[in-house]
């Protein structure tokens, strides 16, 4: 495993946006090891999971992309819905997704939810309840703020270990 901390600028043309970022690669081990790491430095530093690499924010930015399509899962199998989710995460906390993205999350988390045990369905549970809680006159900042809440972001990391 290997971790790199990345803290610098992506840059295109007259456009920019701060990059603040600890890679984790699997460079030996299981994909299962990286979402134990993850978790571990989540657990232990408030740190949130973005499935958005740099090079498509960048790319992103040169084409001057400022909102991003909601991501729907291509069927209800917890791995798809996990990935749709996580896109849709990503768009909003990169301040590219807005209400329709939420909802797509918290509906695609209620389908998680049916599809683990009671345990591990409580929290998740939870958290697609307080997005429909937010509704759609919230901010971008109140969005934010409860997609990169530590408690959020420890579950969504978890569900990495179904699709691992």
């Amino acid at each position: 495993m290997e971790l790199a901390l990345d803290h610098g600028v992506i840059a295109a043309g007259d456009r920019s946006t701060d990059v603040h970022e600890l890679e984790i690669e699997l460079v030996d081990g299981t994909a299962a090891d990286v979402v134990d790491v993850a978790l571990d430095w989540a657990n232990r530093h408030g740190l949130w999971s973005d499935s958005m690499h740099k090079a498509r924010r960048g790319t992103l930015l040169a084409q001057g992309v400022t909102s991003l399509p909601v991501q729907r899962s291509r069927d209800t199998s917890v791995a798809s819905l996990v990935d749709a989710v996580r896109a849709n995460l990503s768009a909003v906390t990169n301040h590219m997704g807005g209400a329709d993205h939420m909802t797509a999350i918290a509906t695609d988390l209620h389908l998680v939810a049916r599809a683990l045990d009671e345990r591990e369905a409580h929290p998740i549970e939870a958290i697609a309840g307080a997005i429909d809680a937010l509704g759609h006159d919230a901010t971008d900042d109140e969005r934010i703020a409860l997609l990169t809440d530590p408690t959020v972001n420890i579950a969504v990391i978890g569900l990495l270990h179904h699709i691992v």
